[in-house]
Parts: C-alpha cells; sequence; structure tokens
C-alpha cells in the first residue's frame, strides 16, 4: 500500500510582529491562534504536510496580504496562495 499524500487547504498565517494588525481591526489573534511562517513550517512537517493553501486572514488583516505574500515568497513550504487582493495599491510592500 502506498502512503497517502497530505495536503492542507485551508491555512492562514498571522506574524504580527513582522506585520502589525491594522488598527481598526475587529479582532487580533494572539497567543496559540499565531501562525508565523516558522510555525507553520514546523507544524506541516510534524504531520507529514507535503503541500498546502494560504489564504488571506479576514482578522487582524483586513485585505492586506503583506504577510501572506511574504510566507509564498520566502518558500516556508510547498505553497499556493489566495490573497485578498493582488491589485498593486491594495498590496503594499513589505516591510524592511
Amino acid at each position: 500500500m502506498q502512503a497517502q499524500r497530505v495536503v492542507d487547504c485551508h491555512v492562514r498565517v498571522f506574524d504580527p510582529q513582522r506585520f502589525p494588525y491594522r488598527p481598526d481591526t475587529f479582532y487580533a489573534p494572539a497567543g496559540q491562534e499565531l501562525g508565523t511562517p516558522a510555525r507553520l513550517r514546523t507544524v506541516l512537517d510534524a504531520h507529514g504536510v507535503e503541500h498546502a493553501l494560504l489564504v488571506g486572514p479576514n482578522s487582524g488583516y483586513g485585505e492586506d496580504s503583506r504577510c501572506l505574500l511574504d510566507t509564498l515568497a520566502a518558500g516556508t513550504a510547498a505553497t499556493a496562495g489566495r490573497p485578498w487582493s493582488t491589485t498593486p495599491s491594495r498590496v503594499p510592500s513589505s516591510p524592511s
């Protein structure tokens, strides 16, 4: 019997140290709810997940997709992403 491939089809990344939440956010994930790119890689590896689909969270970031796009660009995992918006005016540049 072949091992089954594992794909997580709905993952969110929260990294408020590098990408602060919007001041007007209605809910700001904290503590165990945080999912930094490093934590994502650790969890995916621990569960044998080969691929993940990142989705833009509405909590904390609203339509700001910088955290998601940064995670994709870093190659944290075999990931694909679905930001809220890819219109250049709505995707601010990453922090320095």
